[in-house]
């Protein structure tokens, strides 16, 4: 596989993989099911195999692009398209956030929901800043899904950043970039708490995150020699042994994370690089199996990302009204139907919302 001109299913059953242990993450803790309680911690595994699989298809169609132009992009053009896909539902995701801190108040909801959280600033908001906010005030922003969207906010300017690298730099130059960037990242993870300053960076803005950005970025850089050697030369067994490997780090990695220091982001970011390397084998799924329902899912994932989170929120709030326990089967059906109901409005922000403007990103040569 030389180019990404048709979509990789595989590639969106890893989304919908990263998105569920996202949305695990924000369930309510569950009564008596200690099993659930352990598996649904550390929830920021899915935002980081995110960031990685941005670095590579992002950087994959740069890549393209420079080749096809003459070490030359459209940088306006790109740019323009990637702000068709992100910024619609990203803005109707702040406003919703704000309607939803107005409506709260207003119904007595806000209490101790917004226990310990800030109250949010428009222009941090709207200009992709709420992350560095975040930072500052060490707490998360009131209103879903306002405080999850420090994510999105590392991708634009990730965006910008490396739309920037490939306008100024020629395409053989970049590999030699990015090391030293992924380089810098770490130094600046390692140095950082030296200052002696409140403020914690790692992993909150683009900076000290470069890890999983840069080795996304260098397996499309080195995608065909990378995938021979691994893949076409290799023992099958060896392959499932990583691979397996790779999802018991995604799922168990929160227990050991902390000992890990500043290699945690550089570590996780080899691993998911590799599990896109494995999952990019799969750009096709039988009709219905398990793997193109999970596909087909995984399409919906920015919308999953952004909705899951007020749809909790709003069914947390019925269940306590209901006196509802978050043990057992009453758990189990909060799952069921927060998961569905999100899945539901995804749907319908894909077909009528969001496709809107995928259109008009299609119109972009």
């Amino acid at each position: 596989m030389n180019t990404i001109k048709s979509r990789i299913l595989g590639l969106d059953v890893l989304r919908f993989i990263a998105f569920f242990k996202v949305f695990l993450l924000h369930l309510p803790m569950g009564e008596n099911t200690p099993t659930f309680n352990f598996l649904k911690q550390g929830g920021g595994t899915g935002v980081a195999v995110f960031f990685v699989l941005s670095g590579f298809l992002i950087s994959m169609l740069l890549i393209e692009q420079k080749k096809i132009k003459f070490d030359l992009i459209d940088a306006r053009t790109f740019f323009l398209r990637r702000s068709l896909r992100i910024w619609p539902l990203y803005f109707l995701g702040v406003i919703l956030a704000y309607l939803g801190i107005y409506l709260m108040d207003k119904i007595g909801w806000a209490g101790t929901t917004h226990e310990g959280m800030y109250k949010p600033n428009p222009i941090f908001s709207f200009l992709f800043l709420e992350n560095y906010k975040m930072i500052w005030e060490n707490a998360s922003p009131q209103g879903a899904p306002l405080s999850v969207f420090w994510s999105l906010c590392i991708e634009e300017h990730f965006y910008i950043f490396w739309i920037f690298l490939f306008w100024k730099f020629p395409l053989n130059d970049l590999p030699k970039i990015w090391i030293g960037l992924w380089c810098f990242s770490i130094a600046l993870r390692f140095f950082w708490p030296m200052l002696e300053t409140d403020i914690i960076l790692s992993g909150g803005e683009l900076f000290s995150s470069l890890d999983y950005f840069v080795a996304g970025s260098l397996l499309a850089f080195y995608f065909k020699s990378i995938y021979n050697f691994l893949f076409e030369k290799s023992i099958v067994y060896i392959r499932y042994i990583f691979i397996i490997s790779a999802f018991l780090y995604l799922l168990f990695q929160h227990v050991f994370y902390s000992e890990l220091g500043v290699w945690g982001i550089t570590i996780s970011a080899v691993v998911y690089a590799y599990m896109i390397l494995f999952f990019a084998q799969w750009v096709n799924f039988k009709s219905y199996s398990v793997g193109f329902i999970f596909a087909r899912i995984g399409t919906l994932t920015y919308g999953l990302y952004v909705f899951h989170t007020p749809v909790i929120l709003f069914l947390s709030k019925i269940w306590d009204k209901l006196n509802l326990t978050y043990s057992n089967i009453s758990l189990f059906f909060f799952v069921l139907i927060s998961f569905c109901i999100s899945l539901v409005i995804s749907f319908v922000s894909y077909k009528y919302f969001e496709m809107y403007f995928l259109r008009l990103r299609n119109k972009l040569k």
